[in-house]
């Protein structure tokens, strides 16, 4: 891949990451807890740090080195994103990884970047999704934000919501019901 980070950089990332940028509503105290399907609990957003994704993902599982090559993907895929498009303001994590199952087959996550950012690196954001397309371990997406009164603050809150919309239920399982549950979310910078 074109423009992949050293690994010193990633480690680096990780490291100022875990350090410096945790969440700020929820500083690490809410307890993350899992339902009878292996679900996150409370079914809310729950904002947590790089570093405890790591350890509640990753540590605390059964196949840590198999989901440690996810968490790696996931780093990189991130310092990517830092290096050739912008800042990354936050990012809802989902799928399987932010589950109890074994091996999950990927990390889903959407990374949130200011709106300007979005709109004038639309080809870099295209070439780097494409770039990205055909690793298997992430699924990810990069959509606009704004603040309130940012004159496209209606669409990037119509993103936000579908985004949130999206992570917070599973797919629909055999009975044809979806399942509700927590949404990880990420703060990178102070918003």
């Amino acid at each position: 891949m074109k423009n992949r980070p050293s690994m010193k950089f990633r480690k680096k990332l990780y490291l100022y990451l875990s350090e410096n940028k945790r969440a700020t509503n929820y500083p690490d105290k809410m307890e993350i807890t899992f339902d009878e399907h292996g679900l996150i609990q409370p079914k809310e957003i729950i904002e947590i740090s790089v570093e405890k994704l790591h350890h509640i993902f990753v540590e605390e599982r059964e196949e840590k080195s198999y989901r440690e090559k996810l968490f790696q993907r996931y780093l990189t895929y991130t310092a990517s994103i830092e290096k050739n498009i912008g800042k990354i303001l936050f990012q809802f994590v989902n799928g399987s990884f932010s589950t109890l199952k074994e091996k999950p087959k990927d990390i889903d996550l959407v990374s949130f970047i200011h709106y300007s950012d979005y709109k004038s690196k639309q080809a870099e954001i295209e070439l780097f999704l494409s770039d990205w397309e055909n690793v298997v371990e992430i699924d990810g997406f990069i959509a606009p934000f704004s603040y309130s009164g940012h004159p496209h603050f209606i669409e990037s809150q119509l993103s936000y919501e579908y985004w949130k919309s999206l992570y917070s239920f599973t797919r629909k399982q055999e009975n044809g019901q979806s399942l509700s549950k927590g949404l990880i979310k990420i703060n990178f910078y102070d918003q």
